[in-house]
């Protein structure tokens, strides 16, 4: 894909409620050569849960999630996540079948960092999966893990 180092060693959190998707999440990550750390989760509670308990589960650097899961689906995760200042600096990417432009203006206004449809073939969704690890663990910086991001207002910006 590039000559840039590939992500090593960071947390991919995946939400995903489909056993088959969850499979091909890990061949993906395998077939690529990736060296990631990956976490599951059935639904968006199981996300909130996880994120909740940093004391027993690493926090994760990148979360993918689907948005049509049973219980919490991924859209109201990601709303929970991003109002949160403890876990809003943590990229969330949903990765859905849905084609909507409804749903995809509702993860973008509610702070999604990103909107993949999944593809319909496995070098495409490896492909998906390289390309989403690689921006967002390798090429964007992120802030320290250690501290919350507080929300700033612009005024607070400048001071």
């Amino acid at each position: 894909m590039t000559d840039l180092p590939a992500p090593s060693g960071r947390v991919l959190l995946i939400a995903e409620d489909d056993p088959d998707d969850r499979l091909l999440f890990v061949d993906a990550v395998e077939e690529a050569g990736l060296d990631l750390d990956l976490h599951f989760a059935h639904d968006g509670q199981q996300v909130l849960d996880y994120l909740a308990k940093p004391d027993l589960f690493p926090r994760p650097d990148l979360i993918v999630m689907d948005l049509n899961m049973p219980g919490l689906d991924g859209r109201e995760a990601i709303a929970r996540i991003k109002e949160s200042s403890d876990w809003c600096a943590i990229p969330c990417v949903a990765m859905t079948t849905s084609h909507s432009d409804l749903d995809m203006c509702f993860v973008y206004a509610h702070g999604g960092n990103g909107y993949i449809v999944k593809p319909s073939s496995f070098e495409e969704f490896q492909g998906a999966i390289e390309s989403v690890t690689f921006y967002w663990l390798s090429l964007m910086s992120q802030p320290s893990n250690r501290y919350p991001c507080p929300k700033l207002t612009r005024a607070q910006w400048r001071t």
